[in-house]
């Protein structure tokens, strides 16, 4: 797989670039031709798809295409959002005037010569935040309460991590991300790791139980348990910079960590997206994280899974509900832009600074001593 979601931003996964017909993928301008080819391919064939099977709600109708892409918060929260910018210019572009190149070369070749061309037209296809689009049915459901969560993604290639505080002030509801970071850590490299098959054989038998522990999945063990760490570090310290920990029953009085037991303090709860999110290895090394990265420490509760459930107003077939981990953020996408709720990025909010650290009052010796000569 060439992740080109990933090289995009500049962050290639593979364990060697590779070649096709004599174009390097690690070059950062067939890399750009090739995503544009794709998602203009996509994009084309979403058009066709609902005009054959929506053909009596569209007939007779004026249409207005507009397309969402999902990135992740870190990439979007970045200075890699201009490529993702202009990759989706060219793309939006090459299906408008129905090209779709035949091969690499020319994909390559049309992409230099259309760019400029591209970015000067007006068009409604726009990059946004996966993980917004991931929570917006949670966000819409009675099961929403204001509070912190951390999102996972468990993709094939990576794992998308981010820490949001829900916000709802009188219907007015908001998304604000602390944090964010992308790791290579998805499926396709556990199952390299466990030396399993890769594909849906691999995938099976990783649903079916815990994988036999090798050097290499204990090493991508620990990657994810630190990914988990550091978003929740870097968040808190965007959020206030006090402890998270409080009590199960807020008011008791019992708020201070040090008052608290794991099974007295309020969970902090996980949403999981993405093809992993059912995997048994994943949860387990999730939950654990709390304990092995000693986060109680740092303030922060035991953490608990929270299932997003598909939304009533969502027409898929009874099975294909049960895999709305799969679907979550194209269910977001699918909202017009700006018809979601506000969403800030880490980018926005400045660390606190540290808390002042107590010291006992000692006066000098020398303008005391004779008291206690």
């Amino acid at each position: 797989m060439t992740y080109l979601k990933m090289r995009i931003a500049g962050m290639g996964i593979d364990d060697g670039p590779p070649s096709v017909a004599g174009f390097n993928l690690a070059d950062a301008d067939v890399t750009k031709a090739l995503s544009s080819w794709f998602l203009a391919d996509v994009i084309a064939k979403c058009k066709s798809g609902i005009a054959r099977n929506e053909s009596e709600l569209i007939r007779g109708r004026d249409l207005k295409w507009t397309a969402n892409v999902g990135v992740p918060v870190a990439h979007y929260d970045s200075p890699a959002i201009s490529t993702f910018n202009e990759v989706l210019a060219v793309a939006w572009l090459w299906q408008d005037r129905g090209f779709l190149p035949p091969d690499i070369g020319s994909a390559v070749a049309r992409y230099r010569e259309t760019l400029a061309d591209a970015l000067c037209v007006p068009r409604d296809c726009h990059p946004v935040p996966e993980i917004a689009a991931a929570v917006q049915s949670f966000v819409s459901s009675r099961e929403a309460v204001p509070d912190r969560y951390i999102y996972v993604d468990i993709g094939g290639g990576t794992v998308d991590a981010v820490v949001f505080k829900y916000t709802n002030y009188s219907g007015e509801k908001r998304v604000n991300f602390f944090a964010g970071e992308v790791q290579p850590l998805g499926t396709e490299p556990f199952l390299k790791a466990c030396g399993l098959p890769l594909g849906d054989e691999g995938l099976s038998r990783l649903t079916k139980g815990i994988p036999k522990e090798t050097d290499s999945s204990v090493k991508l063990k620990l990657q994810l348990e630190n990914l988990l760490g550091r978003v929740l570090i870097t968040a808190r310290s965007k959020d206030g910079g006090l402890p998270w920990a409080v009590h199960s029953r807020e008011g008791t009085g019992l708020n201070h960590i040090g008052n608290l037991q794991p099974d007295q303090m309020k969970p902090l709860r996980i949403l999981l997206g993405g093809g992993g999110a059912r995997i048994p290895w994943y949860r387990d090394v999730l939950l654990g994280a709390w304990s092995q990265q000693k986060l109680r420490n740092f303030g922060f509760p035991p953490f608990e899974l929270l299932e997003i459930r598909c939304p009533k107003d969502l027409s898929v077939r009874e099975e294909r509900r049960q895999e709305y981990h799969r679907l979550a953020i194209a269910y977001g996408l699918s909202v017009p832009l700006g018809e979601g709720p506000d969403v800030g990025l880490p980018s926005q909010f400045e660390k606190s600074p540290p808390m002042p650290q107590w010291s006992p009052s000692v006066g000098n010796y020398l303008d005391s001593k004779d008291a206690y000569d």
